[in-house]
C-alpha cells in the first residue's frame, strides 16, 4: 500500500466534482475515509490536456487483463494487435496480462505464451513454437511463413537452421524434408538453444540427416556444459551398498532396496523333489537302440523321412513319396500308425488300393493298445449337428475320450 503523496487522476470513484483551472477537488466521504485511514496524501492532476504530462505516460499501461477468445489462427487481439498462442488453444477463451514491455498470456494459471508488447497498432505477433504440430501435417506452409521470417529476425532460426533444412531436403525431399526440421524445432522446447544449434551443426558436419542424431548430439553436448558435481555432494549420491563406487557411478534401485533388508537366512530352493516325476518316463533304451542301429547301418527312419514325405506329397509328386516311404524304416511305437496314414496319403484315389490302405488305417487305430508315455488319437463318428473333435484316447496306460456338442 503507497503511503504518503500519491498521483491520481481525477478517478470518478474518488472525485465527486473538478473544480476547473485548479487542483481543489470535491473528494467523497469513501475516498476521505479510505485515505485517511492508510495516511495517503492525495495529490490529483489538471484535466485535460494540460495534465497529460503529469501522468508519466503510465495511464493504463500496467496491469491490465484482458479475457479474449482465441481465433482460427491462433492469435489473440488485444489492443488491436495480434499476438500468437499454442494451437490446442483455437476456440478456447484465455487471460492476457498486459505489462509495459510485454504480454502474457494465461490458460487458466498456467503461463501458455509471453510477447513483447507492441507499440503501434495493427500489428501481429507470431512465435514458431505455437504452430508445429499444425506445419508437421502440413509441412508446405512452413517456408515463406509469416512465424519463420520473425523467428528468423529474432535470431531463433539461425544459419545452422537453414544449412541443416536445406541438406536433408536435398537428401530425403521438400516434404519429408521439413518434417525432419520441425522435428528438430521442437527439440527447443526441451533443450537450450544453443546445445540444439550446436548439436544441429555436428550432425550436419558428419552428415547425418537425422532429428534423432540432433536429439543425441545435443545431449552429449549439454551434458558436456554442465558443471561438475561439488565435493560436499559427492558422499550422497555414492550408491549405498557399494564402497568405493565412484560418485557419478548410477546406483540400481534393487541394489539400494536389497542393502536395506536383513540378511535371508533360508537354504535354497531345490528341485530334488521334481527329480521324482522323471521316473514316470520310460525307459528310452530300446528306442535309442534302434536308432542308434539304423544310423550305423545308414538305414533312413521315419522320423528322418517324414519331412521329405510330405513335401514330396505336396508338390504333387506321390510316386517319389511312395518310395522315400517305403525305404524308412519305423523306429518309434507311434512310427506304424504314422505310415499307415501316409500310405493312404500315398496311395493313388482312382485305384483299388487305396481303399485298403484306408481299411488297413482304420484297423491299426481301433486294434491299438496304451503304450506308457504315449498317446493315440482316436476320431469318432458323432451325429450331424455335433462339432467333431479329436482327443487321446490313450494316455500313461489309462483310455479315455469324448465328443464336444
Amino acid at each position: 500500500m503507497p503511503t504518503g503523496k500519491v498521483r491520481y487522476d481525477n478517478l470518478w470513484a474518488a472525485v465527486a466534482k473538478v473544480s476547473r483551472g485548479s487542483r481543489t477537488r470535491v473528494e467523497s466521504d469513501r475516498w476521505v475515509a479510505f485515505r485517511s485511514h492508510y495516511g495517503i496524501e492525495a495529490f490529483y492532476c489538471l484535466p485535460g490536456k494540460e495534465g497529460a504530462h503529469e501522468k508519466g505516460g503510465v495511464e493504463g499501461e500496467t496491469g491490465r487483463v484482458f479475457h479474449p477468445r482465441v481465433n482460427r489462427r491462433s492469435q489473440v487481439c488485444v489492443r488491436m494487435n495480434y499476438h500468437s498462442v499454442p494451437t490446442r488453444l483455437i476456440g478456447r477463451q484465455v487471460r492476457v496480462l498486459l505489462g509495459t514491455d510485454e504480454l502474457v498470456v494465461f490458460d487458466g494459471r498456467t503461463e501458455v505464451a509471453r510477447h513483447e508488447r507492441l507499440v503501434a497498432r495493427n500489428q501481429v505477433r507470431l512465435e514458431l513454437d505455437h504452430y508445429l504440430e499444425i506445419l508437421l501435417r502440413k509441412p508446405g506452409a512452413l517456408p515463406g511463413s509469416t512465424a519463420l521470417e520473425q523467428a528468423r529476425q529474432a535470431g531463433k532460426f539461425t544459419p545452422v537452421h537453414d544449412a541443416w533444412w536445406a541438406a536433408v531436403r536435398k537428401k530425403h525431399g521438400d516434404t519429408k524434408g521439413t518434417r525432419a526440421l520441425i522435428e528438430v524445432l521442437m527439440l527447443h522446447r526441451s533443450m537450450a538453444h544453443e546445445h540444439v544449434v550446436a548439436g544441429i551443426a555436428t550432425a550436419l558436419q558428419a552428415g547425418a540427416l537425422s532429428a534423432d542424431v540432433v536429439a543425441v548430439e545435443a545431449r552429449k553436448i549439454a551434458q558436456a556444459d554442465q558443471p561438475a558435481e561439488p565435493a560436499a555432494h559427492a558422499d550422497r549420491s555414492r550408491p549405498v551398498g557399494r564402497p568405493g563406487a565412484i560418485p557419478d557411478e548410477v546406483a540400481l534401485l534393487t541394489e539400494r532396496r536389497l542393502s536395506t533388508l536383513p540378511v535371508d537366512t533360508r537354504p535354497p530352493p531345490s528341485i530334488a523333489a521334481y527329480d521324482e516325476l522323471l521316473r514316470l518316463r520310460p525307459p528310452p533304451a530300446a528306442d535309442a537302440a534302434i536308432d542308434q542301429a539304423c544310423r550305423m547301418l545308414r538305414l533312413p527312419t521315419l522320423r528322418s523321412q517324414f519331412a521329405a514325405i510330405v513335401a514330396a506329397l505336396a508338390n504333387g509328386t506321390p510316386e517319389a513319396a511312395r518310395d522315400l516311404l517305403s525305404a524308412s524304416t519305423v523306429t518309434q511305437p507311434w512310427g506304424d500308425h504314422v505310415a499307415a496314414c501316409l500310405q493312404v496319403l500315398c496311395s493313388d484315389p482312382n485305384r483299388p488300393a487305396r481303399p485298403r490302405a484306408t481299411t488297413a488305417m482304420i484297423h491299426q487305430f481301433q486294434t491299438s493298445r496304451p503304450i506308457t508315455g504315449y498317446a493315440v488319437f482316436r476320431a469318432h463318428r458323432v451325429p450331424r449337428g455335433v462339432r467333431r473333435s479329436v482327443r487321446p484316447v490313450s494316455r500313461l496306460g489309462s483310455t479315455w475320450s469324448c465328443c464336444e456338442g
